[in-house]
């Protein structure tokens, strides 16, 4: 447990050591794409089965037709069963993929910013790492997150015209994302209140609802994957704009520095 406990301090840690260099946070933000798109699967079944459970015997009757009797549907009841559990699993196993996945990038992420400002205040990496790796503060503050990471990690010589279009970029798909939470909220409350005045789920109404909360799950799933992949990619940017715009040059290896007197993010020597 103890080498464990190490390996994850030393693997995940947020303060940069002098030794610490720039890692490209693409391939990461390309695994956490795929664990996102895996939630939003998981989660949808999950849904659907929990809302089917609920008008169990009417949506058998509704999917294997009227004529099925009491008897064929008590069997039928076992699969929903085995699938609920199936479904459970599954979106139990993609949460801790995508969790596991959000941390391993988000922390090379913050780490990268602190070794491109190393006079930056390490409390705001920290302050907005524990607002996006924590799930259900993140759907709430992802907004805002997203937003201060695009500030940060736009090339400071990018043109104003590309400025504003990353603003657009990032602004439209926060608000959508927004709207796609606020409507999930919505739609949970709306059922919630059908279920305790005791209105009947019909089939059509289920199958409507699936419908629209696959849609708003996977828009939110298609805004924060691309912002992830945007994020990583102006990064990446930033880093090479300031390597080749440094004068000095890293003793040990030759690599252009960040700022004067910096960590190599290469090698991590000080040249001092």
């Amino acid at each position: 447990m103890n080498r464990l406990s190490q390996y994850l301090l030393a693997r995940w840690k947020i303060i940069p050591s002098p030794k610490d260099q720039f890692e490209p946070t693409i391939s990461k933000a390309r695994i956490l794409v795929v664990a996102i798109s895996l939630f939003a699967v998981g989660l949808g079944m999950f849904y659907l089965f929990v809302i089917w459970m609920i008008q169990g015997r009417q949506m058998l009757i509704y999917l294997f037709g009227e004529e099925l009797s009491l008897e064929k549907v008590q069997d039928h009841v076992d699969i929903y069963f085995a699938g609920m559990i199936t479904t459970l699993f599954l979106y139990k196993a993609t949460t801790a993929f995508l969790l596991w996945c959000l941390i391993e990038w988000a922390l090379k992420l913050f780490r990268n910013w602190l070794i491109l400002a190393p006079d930056c205040n390490y409390k705001t990496p920290a302050l907005l790492l524990f607002s996006f790796i924590c799930i259900p503060v993140s759907v709430v503050f992802t907004p805002f997150v997203f937003w201060v990471l695009y500030i940060n990690c736009i090339p400071d010589s990018s043109p104003s015209s590309q400025k504003n279009f990353f603003y657009s970029y990032v602004g439209w798909r926060c608000s959508l994302f927004s709207l796609c939470f606020l409507g999930l909220i919505y739609l949970a409350v709306g059922g919630f209140d059908r279920f305790e005045t005791g209105l009947d789920f019909s089939p059509h109404y289920i199958f409507s609802l699936t419908g629209v909360v696959a849609v708003l799950l996977f828009s939110m799933a298609y805004c924060w994957s691309s912002m992830i992949l945007e994020i990583s990619r102006l990064q990446h940017e930033k880093y090479r704009e300031s390597s080749m715009q440094s004068e000095e040059k890293c003793k040990s290896c030759g690599e252009p520095l960040t700022t004067d007197n910096s960590p190599c993010p290469m090698c991590g020597q000080r040249n001092t």
